[in-house]
């Protein structure tokens, strides 16, 4: 007996191996010349460079011309590229997609992207950046640790916060400006920089998280935002070419060692009208430093300071 199947059914039953295989496709990696990638919800995903040219310009070959993200690892501990163009559709660098390229140099970033991963350009050692995309929103640890070459001396406006050690040694790095839309500077985001020399802040920062500059050896200029609420734990330790600094009325809170082992620092000029109570820490600055605090009645502003634990500093009222 022959079987019948109804016209409608074998078009589902057609649908249905299609569909199974594109998924099964989605899944696998696929290879473009000496690319991997995948498909995943119409995303197109970089997850494996396999081969060996030194120059990598994706925006010549229309097949990348719907390329989303650059995938984990894809270029990690390549020994060969030297220099990179990403296709303007590109939104998202993974976690280590170009770790320790030790050779890579000039990489060209779409304006579009929108995300850089963990360690995305770590130990790039001879990579030369000096702006970042202005759509940048995202930008996680370690993204340019140990980048001997950067000059990323201004932040793309959609950032609100560097993350954790993302500038550790971007020794290049000679003057720094931090916009109104950062709001923190992560823990060590910005230590040992051995080059810096000056860091200034517009309004709209309110938290220096642990060690935020530890370490800068060369930094002898900071203006703080007057937005300004807390310093942490060696934020500025070992600043060794800090001579004088300006805190602002906004601070309210500050921790041990914030500006210790700063041998060159005599000069504090607070604007607080209530200090931060620091009875309980052990020291903030060096000891031999000058508190400069504003005028007022009968030394009404002296005494809460001495009231709120500054008396281990010499305090003198001119400002």
């Amino acid at each position: 007996m022959k079987l019948i199947i109804h016209p409608l059914f074998r078009r589902i039953l057609a649908i249905t191996l299609i569909s199974t295989i594109c998924f099964q496709l989605n899944a696998q990696n696929q290879k473009h010349k000496d690319f991997e990638y995948t498909i995943k919800d119409g995303k197109k995903t970089l997850t494996k460079y396999i081969g060996n040219t030194y120059n990598i310009n994706l925006k010549k070959d229309a097949f990348w011309n719907d390329l989303y993200e650059i995938g984990e690892d894809a270029f990690n501990g390549n020994k060969d590229i030297k220099f990179v163009i990403l296709p303007d559709s590109l939104k998202k660098i993974s976690s280590h997609a170009f770790y320790e390229c030790e050779k890579l140099r000039i990489i060209i970033l779409p304006k579009n992207l929108k995300h850089i991963g963990t360690g995305s350009f770590a130990k790039c050692s001879n990579l030369q950046l000096k702006k970042l995309p202005d759509n940048l929103e995202v930008m996680e640890e370690f993204a340019f640790w140990y980048n001997k070459k950067n000059q990323i001396s201004k932040l793309p406006p959609k950032l609100s916060f560097i993350n954790y050690c993302c500038f550790i040694q971007n020794n290049k790095l000679k003057n720094l400006e931090i916009g109104s839309n950062i709001k923190k500077i992560g823990t060590k985001a910005y230590s040992m920089n051995y080059g810096l020399e000056s860091v200034v802040f517009m309004d709209g920062c309110e938290l220096l998280e642990v060690g935020a500059f530890v370490s800068c050896k060369k930094l002898k200029k900071i203006v703080f935002p007057k937005t300004l609420k807390m310093i942490r734990f060696k934020a500025f330790y070992g600043c060794e070419s800090l001579k004088e600094i300006n805190l602002p009325e906004s601070v309210m809170y500050l921790e041990n060692d914030a500006f210790t082992n700063c041998p060159k620092l005599k000069t504090v000029n607070c604007y607080m009208i209530t200090p931060p109570d620091i009875t309980k820490l052990s020291s903030i600055f060096p000891y031999n430093i000058v508190v400069h605090v504003k005028k007022s009645e009968d030394s009404e502003i002296k005494n809460k300071y001495i009231k709120a634990g500054w008396n281990k500093y010499k305090i003198v009222e001119d400002l």
